[in-house]
């Protein structure tokens, strides 16, 4: 992964962490596919600023319309991770698995 997107990437996320710290479970992560656990009620507030400035990001980079993310609202049973790619498996996390592993699309997603 190129450093700018690297370095571009952990700022946005920082930003994301730290705007939202009263509403986050479990914060999103440095990785090649971050993830989030938030509370029901921010969640559409979340993922739209997450998604708008990551698409600003790979618009500035020249890699346009390369942007998916999906999201869904539900019960996970354990929350205590470091990581959503950590929580226990279950309904809902098997179904934002399988769309991040089937599609290419680009967009807002909900599962």
């Amino acid at each position: 992964m190129p450093k700018s997107f690297q370095l571009n990437s952990d700022r946005i996320i920082d930003i994301i962490n730290t705007k939202y710290v009263d509403d986050i479970y479990v914060q999103m992560d440095k990785s090649v596919h971050p993830g989030i656990l938030t509370k029901p009620n921010k969640i559409y507030t979340i993922t739209k600023e997450i998604y708008e400035r990551f698409l600003q990001f790979v618009i500035d980079e020249g890699i346009p319309n390369s942007i998916r993310c999906v999201f869904s609202i539900g019960k996970i049973s354990n929350i205590n991770v470091k990581s959503v790619h950590y929580l226990e498996s279950n309904d809902l996390t098997v179904k934002v698995g399988r769309i991040l592993d089937s599609s290419d699309l680009t967009g807002i997603f909900e599962v």
